[in-house]
């Protein structure tokens, strides 16, 4: 459980489990702030559906990458990895 973890992290991988302002508020400060990868250390959130409403409601930068750019099965339409730094 994340309330137990004291380590620092360049990245967490996560997918959707629960509503994502709530996750980024739990596990941002297990964030190494020491940067040494070619993006910022932050959060990797796979999601599908409709985020804006969800990106709009957390404090942090983030982008959206579509994961159909590198998969054509139609599962992964509207599936996306959300990079939150």
């Amino acid at each position: 459980r994340v309330e137990s973890i004291d380590n620092k992290y360049d990245f967490i991988l996560s997918r959707a489990v629960t509503y994502l302002p709530v996750f980024t508020k739990r596990v941002f400060p297990l964030i190494s702030k020491n940067e040494k990868n070619s993006i910022p250390n932050g959060i990797l959130y796979i999601k599908g559906g409709d985020i804006e409403k969800e990106i709009n409601q957390i404090k942090h930068q983030s982008k959206v990458f579509s994961v159909s750019r590198f998969f054509k099965e139609p599962f992964f339409d509207t599936k996306q990895v959300i990079h939150i730094y």
